[in-house]
């Protein structure tokens, strides 16, 4: 989760539109498998510091974030259910070209049984 919270704590103020907002939901929802982890990285993370990097107004940016979250945790409870646990699909680290923590390097492929170096 350190990894998470320091890009978050990296997204200039203002910067990021409902869409944006939408599309890292929607990345979510779709890698993640575990309700809980997802919990914690929307309500612990992104939740908080979402009115600070949404460029709209708060009381909209916190209406769109609360429903989005609850469709991607309904996503990822259903797709937990079916999905099969193959380790390494997903390998997220903070990028060791970037000394300021705002770049992630991150190994994925959804189409394939494992992740490619």
């Amino acid at each position: 989760m350190e990894p998470v919270k320091a890009i978050v704590s990296n997204i200039s103020p203002g910067s990021l539109s409902m869409s944006d907002i939408a599309d890292l939901l929607e990345l979510a929802a779709l890698t993640i498998r575990s309700t809980d982890l997802a919990l914690d990285l929307f309500l612990d993370t992104l939740q908080p510091n979402a009115p600070r990097f949404m460029t709209a107004d708060v009381q909209v940016a916190k209406y769109l974030l609360r429903n989005l979250m609850a469709i991607a945790v309904e996503h990822i409870e259903e797709a937990n259910s079916e999905a099969k646990r193959l380790p390494g699909l997903l390998d997220l680290k903070l990028s060791p070209k970037d000394k300021d923590g705002s770049h992630v390097d991150i190994d994925f492929r959804i189409d394939a049984t494992g992740t490619p170096r």
